[in-house]
């Protein structure tokens, strides 16, 4: 189910499918709150656990939710897991999910642990929330223009429903000086972000970013295909430049890719007046 080609009125609140490898996840997080009275001192994320050398914990806190107090939010969560989790799942595929879920759990355990010793917090830090921020993120990213129900009333586009959301947990934490949730948050979306970016190669729909992801788009296309060291073997290469001369048709094909990575505005003058005169060229050759 793609949901960036639909308006608002016909998103639907439960995916039509939900993948068994996401069943799993959500029994699993399910059954993990369950017994959380007995398992959160050994799975629940904590400096003394950390220290301890119980390095599970930076990924299996996100598994659990302190039952009964914490059953709206496990239900909640499950709820929003299940319904952008089955959506991201037709998207990633299977193992980029859950790579991008336990990778934004130990990249928000480490940000809460980080917190938690820079300000001498001995609680617990434990909730799916840290990777749903990721998920919400990514999903994002990949429906730009999808609309949301907020409340199931208000619709927002899904770009301003996430900045919304970040900005005002934020200010609740700031608010409340909930240093370890704002950190694994921010380090949540954070990671959802740059995964999506590298994993998908697509821009995000907020222009002051895009400076930023052009480089970063183009950092993994040299790191994908770099350039040989040895000799070229192109015949024949510029008096001025030393670089090889592309044919006509090899040209035309280096800048329809530059333009699909990198957009229109990467052209430089020679590109632009060098395509203008090969298409010229070829409309004449029709012609004759």
């Amino acid at each position: 189910m793609d949901y960036g080609k639909k308006t608002f009125m016909e998103i639907r609140f439960t995916p039509a499918e939900t993948p068994f490898a996401l069943k799993i996840l959500l029994a699993l997080i399910l059954a993990s709150s369950l017994l959380s009275h007995w398992i959160a001192p050994y799975l629940a994320l904590s400096a003394a656990g950390i220290a301890h050398l119980y390095l599970w914990q930076f990924a299996t806190y996100a598994l659990i939710h302190p039952l009964p107090s914490a059953i709206l939010h496990l239900a909640f969560n499950l709820f929003l897991i299940w319904t952008f989790g089955a959506s991201l799942m037709e998207r990633l595929h299977t193992k980029l999910f859950f790579s991008l879920f336990f990778g934004a759990a130990a990249a928000s355990g480490l940000a809460a642990w980080g917190a938690m010793t820079l300000f001498h917090t001995p609680l617990y830090f434990l909730g799916s929330s840290a990777p749903l921020y990721a998920l919400l993120t990514a999903w994002v990213l990949l429906n730009p223009e999808a609309r949301l129900l907020l409340f199931f009333a208000l619709p927002l586009k899904a770009r301003h429903l996430l900045l919304g959301l970040i900005g005002f947990n934020i200010l609740i934490d700031l608010s409340r000086s909930n240093w370890v949730p704002l950190f694994a948050y921010l380090a949540s979306v954070l990671f959802g972000y740059l995964f999506t970016l590298a994993a998908c190669r697509i821009r995000s729909p907020f222009p002051f970013l895009m400076k930023f992801e052009n480089w970063v788009l183009r950092l993994l296309e040299r790191l994908s295909h770099p350039r040989p060291k040895g000799v070229r073997h192109t015949k024949i290469y510029d008096f001025k430049s030393g670089e090889p001369i592309l044919s006509d048709d090899e040209f035309m094909d280096a800048m329809l890719a530059k333009i699909s990575l990198y957009g229109e505005d990467s052209l430089n003058p020679e590109d632009r007046k060098r395509m203008q005169e090969i298409s010229e060229k070829k409309s004449l050759g029709k012609k004759l």
